[in-house]
């Protein structure tokens, strides 16, 4: 047998460690990869899924400047009948059911 020198047991014991290491940082990559394309998957998944709800549940807002224009339309409509009533009960002029209640009323001019 062949006596191996220091030097190239040096050489044999760095050669070595430097698989190990080469062998545990691919494991290391894998892993990470395999993770990394997991996580990539569900991303994509949740920007399906928002994409579909845009698409399919939620209202541009074009479409709800219409809706948004008849229902200030409605609600304009009735506060206004509701001040017109207001208005109407403040400033009404008493009328009574007789004529002649109503030939003597101060409000109404018989002469002229």
């Amino acid at each position: 047998m062949a006596k191996i020198s220091q030097e190239e047991q040096i050489i044999q014991i760095a050669r070595d460690a430097a698989q190990k290491v080469l062998d545990t940082a691919i494991e290391t990559a894998k892993a990470l990869t395999a993770a990394t394309t997991k996580d990539i998957s569900q991303i994509r998944d949740a920007i399906d899924k928002i994409n579909d709800k845009l698409d399919n549940k939620y209202v541009t807002k074009e479409e709800f400047s219409t809706v948004k224009a008849i229902a200030y339309g409605l609600v304009v409509t009735i506060v206004l009948g509701f001040m017109g009533g207001l208005i109407y009960l403040v400033f009404k002029i008493p009328q009574s059911t007789t004529p002649a209640a109503a030939a003597t009323s101060p409000l109404i001019s018989t002469s002229l």
